[in-house]
């Protein structure tokens, strides 16, 4: 073909070929150059954290010198003390006011001059030790060696040895401060380090500013806590541990601390904690715990406990008219009360104000037969309901019903029960399923009282019964036709609405339950709604199983941590003779240096356990130590 030249397809390989080879050298420089900066960067990064790491060993060597500094000045204020004889100062100044009073007595005046030169600075005109002014004497002399050691060290700071990481290779430290500026002003010193590396011809330098202060002998410089788990005795843990019962008789008595007693049965139905004395007035700063009964059984008693309460029973005995117990709710206390029975009022007159919450916590599951043990509910039987008090502020959970004290015990339907409203069970009902066509009534002497379905019937709740154990509830599992405890609440919340105000059901004036916060497995009454039928969610079983697990731990542990923090109904735990080794105490107490005990303290140590003893103190009422074995002292 014309017009095309030979060499032309190689001129264009040949511009191709240079192209190609101008953009690579162009990425490999650029690469190179990458690499390079990359390297620079390394280099700068490992020389500045070297140049820190030169402000971090400085500030070690700064700590260092300060804490020489104390210790020489603690070690200048020991020779100090060591040195000074008070005794020769004392003598000083014996002879000091000896030649005053003749100066004086000759009209002379005693000048200053004469009061350095005769006197003693470290003892006071009447002879005693001038505290204030040694101190004073201490603090300045220990500031004045510690400033000199400070003052005369602080150079060292720059010593290359200080920062040497490897042969012949160390991290320069400079102090910036002139030398005027290297002295204490003001009792401070600001020194100003600055910290620099190179290496490869790259430098890094960091800078830091500390404030060097004088401290004050004595002061707390750092403090350095370790934790250590000890084993705690929760008997010396409280202020008073009872193994039998606690009789309290004196009008004003003031306990600060947790109280312990474990109770004991003897001749007499009472145990626990017992307020026996005429206007008896206690005042208990701290928990209170029994294994059985907490019981008032005086006139005019007044109890008052900052914190909480855990008995079997709580009552206000027959005895106890204008009586009051008052659970009292602080910033340091609950102000609960816990009961594996029963709370109950059975005196004219008297009140019980719980600020916290009340937890009846026990369904009657553990107890045999179907008897009332253990059954928890609030029982108001006064003879005369209109004095009488409760008043519940917060949470209010009760998981029992209360019994009929007939001859064969009858469970009623009635969590919170008043004196006489038993009647409802006598009389049958006009309509609905357990009207009087369904149900037969039997002698419980010396009551007639509903008892059970005619012809077998079942009860009317077994379609919507709660997961709760009780007694009537189990025996149904033996003969479904008795009335079990829901039925019971049933017919007492129907009697109430069919006869109304023909019912005779007695309100309680003066009872007030937080309905909010109320959670019980039977009826409960106020004088504000009437009858409030049975209420127990599901959803409240974690919170009673918490409560319950508290009151074993207050009562069969004494309050003991346990690790898995489950506590079970363990009467074993409660062994005070594990928890205190006598033979141990009573050589103690027979230490040669008498005078080391404290003499406003009574300890009393009788290995016989069946001697009763009783804490009189001044002005106390003697009159109601009765027992004949009872040891005064």
């Amino acid at each position: 073909m014309k017009g095309i030249k030979k060499g032309s397809t190689l001129c264009m390989v040949l511009i191709i070929s240079s192209i190609l080879i101008i953009l690579g050298t162009a990425v490999l420089s650029l690469v190179l150059s990458s690499y390079k900066l990359s390297l620079i960067r390394e280099k700068e990064k490992f020389n500045f954290y070297m140049s820190e790491a030169g402000l971090d060993k400085a500030y070690v060597e700064v700590e260092h010198m300060v804490n020489q500094g104390i210790k020489e000045g603690n070690n200048i204020v020991k020779g100090f003390m060591d040195n000074l004889d008070l005794q020769y100062e004392k003598e000083k100044e014996i002879y000091k006011n000896e030649e005053k009073k003749k100066v004086k007595g000759q009209g002379n005046i005693w000048t200053t001059e004469m009061e350095e030169k005769y006197g003693s600075p470290y003892i006071k005109d009447d002879l005693t030790v001038n505290q204030e002014y040694i101190k004073k004497e201490q603090n300045d002399k220990f500031k004045e060696s510690y400033k000199k050691y400070i003052e005369d060290n602080i150079l060292n700071i720059e010593d290359p040895k200080l920062y040497q990481y490897e042969k012949n290779k160390s991290i320069k430290m400079q102090i910036e401060n002139n030398e005027e500026n290297l002295i204490f002003n003001n009792d401070k010193i600001v020194l100003k380090l600055k910290s620099s590396y190179e290496k490869q011809d790259i430098e890094k330098v960091t800078g830091v500013q500390y404030e060097i202060k004088v401290p004050n002998y004595n002061d707390s410089y750092y403090v350095q806590t370790n934790t250590l788990k000890i084993p705690q005795n929760v008997i010396w843990q409280k202020a008073l541990v009872v193994n039998k019962n606690l009789e309290v008789c004196s009008k004003d008595c003031i306990v600060n601390g947790d109280i312990f007693v474990k109770g004991e049965k003897d001749d007499k139905e009472n145990s626990g904690i017992i307020l026996n004395g005429e206007q008896t007035n206690i005042q208990m700063n701290g928990n209170a715990c029994t294994l059985n009964d907490f019981l008032i059984n005086s006139p005019k008693a007044m109890c008052n406990v900052s914190g909480n309460l855990y008995s079997l029973n709580t009552k206000l005995l027959k005895d106890a008219d204008g009586s009051s117990l008052n659970m009292e709710k602080t910033k340091d206390s609950q102000g609960n009360l816990f009961t594996k029975d029963d709370l109950e009022i059975n005196s004219e007159n008297s009140s019980v104000d719980i600020e916290g919450s009340y937890y009846g916590l026990f369904d009657g599951s553990q107890s045999k037969n179907n008897t009332p043990d253990h059954s928890s509910s609030i029982i108001v039987n006064s003879n005369d309901l209109d004095s009488t008090k409760l008043n519940i502020h917060d949470e209010c959970i009760i998981m029992g019903t209360a019994y009929i004290k007939t001859k064969k015990k009858y469970q009623t339907g009635e969590s919170l029960a008043l004196k006489g409203n038993y009647a409802a069970y006598t009389k049958p009902l006009k309509e609905g399923k357990l009207k009087e066509d369904n149900i037969e009534f039997e002698y419980y002497d010396p009551l007639v009282l509903a008892s059970r379905f005619k012809d077998g019937d079942c009860n009317t709740n077994m379609d919507n019964d709660k997961d709760v154990n009780n007694d009537s509830s189990k025996k149904n599992n033996e003969d479904s036709s008795e009335l079990n405890y829901k039925d019971k609440a049933q017919y007492f919340y129907e009697y109430y609405k069919q006869y109304k105000d023909d019912s005779g059901i007695n309100l309680g004036k003066n009872i007030t339950i937080n309905k909010k916060k109320a959670f019980h497995i039977g009826d409960i009454i106020t004088k504000e709604e009437g009858v409030i039928t049975e209420n127990y969610v599901i959803d409240i079983n974690d919170k009673v199983l918490e409560k319950q697990n508290e009151f074993n731990k207050m009562v069969y542990y004494m309050g003991m941590e346990k690790e898995d923090d489950e506590y079970t109904e363990d009467i074993s735990m409660i062994n005070m003779d594990s928890q205190i080794n006598y033979k141990e105490l009573k050589k103690f107490l027979k230490h040669e240096n008498k005078e080391e005990f404290n003499t406003d303290e009574l300890i009393l140590l009788d290995d016989n356990r069946d001697k009763n003893y009783a804490l009189v103190g001044n002005n106390a009422d003697t009159s109601k130590v009765t027992h004949k074995n009872v040891e005064k002292n």
